[in-house]
């Protein structure tokens, strides 16, 4: 008994010792530009844009590689709006979940029964059900107001379209698409007066060829000071008051939520569907991380979570362990070895099984801006630069009863859990030097990134400052 193999801890094994070894932040390795999880910033098309504001949206996860077939149906936006300017009420045919990344600003929300209307800040997770109005306005005087979005559509998988009551070319208003009498009837009205208040036509008079103009701004319009006090007035009015985050709430505020992991090299603020109504069926968790510079967050696995992330300030290595490109070879290879993989990767195509244990590192630099996938069982790190803390806003789908297992630390480290005389049979080294290894690493979930067999240079001398100071800066 003693002398059978444990194929799977064997593998865990060698995924525990890959990942942690070799974090060299920028080092050069054929890995480093070959990572299909890693999108750049570059990787954003620009859907709309004028002065007052622009929405970017990610390329499409599944026609980056097959392995993110799952995520076909996942649009992932940014939204910047700058201040003193109203993004148009619109409805989509999309579920939205939208995280506060920067700024203030109010949000009307409204369905055929019922209106919120919302006064958001920094950290605020906001739902938006498909069909819903919603406009957004930045009453703020010299601040912009920035969201990240997690878009699920309803019609077609990974398409979602924006349709807006408003407009005459741009935005084209929906009104324009029904004839003269079914408006007349509609409305009980003439057809010239309808012309005139809802759809824009240009008329005679200065007044009304001025709001013609302004209908041609885009979906992103100016908001005059008088106009943003008013709105300021209404929404505090109207709004409820903020309180500590709970269940009932139609926002939740990740900064009144207790970090689920925090030491001085780092913290994770977690919204989960256990807890919050608003999340539970969606079955998404949303994440915001802050790792202090010089840091790592330790290689872990979410056990059915995939994590779609995007950093939000800093840089980063980002390594993950993955078995799905482990046949894959890099482009330096000669043409044997590219014809073998070529049949690998046909075999795959037709559903066969790839062998077994086996495990590729992949690894990039992210910058700010920078969007990646960690696929659920697939282990990753994030080691913060020197120079920069580094943000992260992330999306987990699957969250239900999803573990998040580490691989190194003290608490919440699955190796632990494996008997002794299992490890003796796993590792090369005895159990007794396997668990002595375990236990050299005294903090959890953040670590200090600079092994302590190196010296330390200049910039890893400086005294990290507590994570309370962090905090106070005034972001994550």
């Amino acid at each position: 008994m003693a002398s059978l193999k444990l194929p799977v801890l064997l593998l865990l094994g060698s995924v525990f010792l890959a990942t942690v070894s070799g974090l060299a932040f920028g080092e050069n390795e054929n890995t480093q530009n070959q990572n299909p999880y890693h999108f750049r910033s570059q990787n954003f098309r620009t859907r709309f844009q004028n002065e007052r504001g622009r929405i970017r949206i990610l390329q499409r996860f599944d026609q980056r590689c097959d392995h993110l077939q799952f995520l076909r149906n996942y649009r992932y936006v940014e939204l910047e709006l700058r201040p003193h300017s109203l993004f148009l009420p619109h409805h989509r045919d999309a579920e939205a979940l939208f995280v506060v990344l920067e700024g203030r600003a109010i949000a009307g929300i409204a369905n055929q029964t019922n209106r919120e209307t919302l006064r958001l800040e920094e950290g605020d997770v906001v739902r938006v059900p498909p069909g819903n109005l919603v406009y957004t306005a930045n009453v703020e005087e010299d601040q912009r107001f920035r969201v990240a979005s997690l878009i699920l559509p309803v019609n077609m998988p990974g398409q979602y379209e924006n349709l807006y009551p408003s407009g005459n070319q741009n935005p084209r208003a929906y009104y324009h698409a029904f004839s003269q009498k079914t408006l007349e009837a509609t409305f009980n009205s003439n057809f010239n007066e309808i012309q005139r208040i809802l759809l824009g036509r240009r008329q005679q008079g200065g007044q009304s060829e001025q709001k013609q103009s302004s209908s041609n701004e885009g979906v992103m319009v100016s908001l005059s000071r008088e106009h943003a006090r008013e709105l300021r007035r209404h929404a505090e009015s109207s709004s409820s008051p903020r309180r500590h985050a709970s269940s009932s709430r139609p926002v939740i505020n990740l900064k009144n939520i207790q970090p689920r992991y925090s030491n001085n090299h780092g913290a994770l603020w977690e919204a989960c569907p256990d807890r919050f109504q608003l999340l539970r069926d969606l079955d998404i968790s949303v994440a915001l991380l802050q790792l202090r510079r010089g840091s790592l967050y330790l290689p872990h696995y979410n056990s059915k979570a995939i994590v779609v992330a995007q950093v939000i300030d800093g840089t980063a290595q980002l390594e993950i362990a993955s078995p799905h490109l482990a046949n894959e070879r890099s482009e330096e290879e000669d043409e044997e070895n590219r014809h073998e993989q070529q049949q690998q990767q046909q075999e795959q195509q037709r559903g066969e099984e790839r062998s077994e244990g086996q495990i590729r590192r992949v690894s990039s630099r992210l910058n700010q801006g920078d969007a990646f996938v960690a696929l659920a069982g697939h282990p990753l790190a994030l080691r913060a630069s020197n120079r920069n803390d580094l943000k992260v806003v992330a999306f987990l789908l699957n969250a239900q009863n999803n573990q998040r297992n580490f691989l190194g630390g003290e608490r919440d480290n699955v190796i632990n859990q494996i008997e002794r005389i299992v490890k003796e049979r796993t590792f090369p080294g005895s159990g007794e030097e396997v668990e002595r290894l375990l236990r050299n690493q005294k903090e959890s979930y953040f670590v200090n990134a600079q092994p302590r067999r190196q010296p330390r240079g200049e910039e890893e001398e400086e005294e990290r400052a507590p994570l309370s100071s962090i905090l106070e800066e005034g972001s994550f």
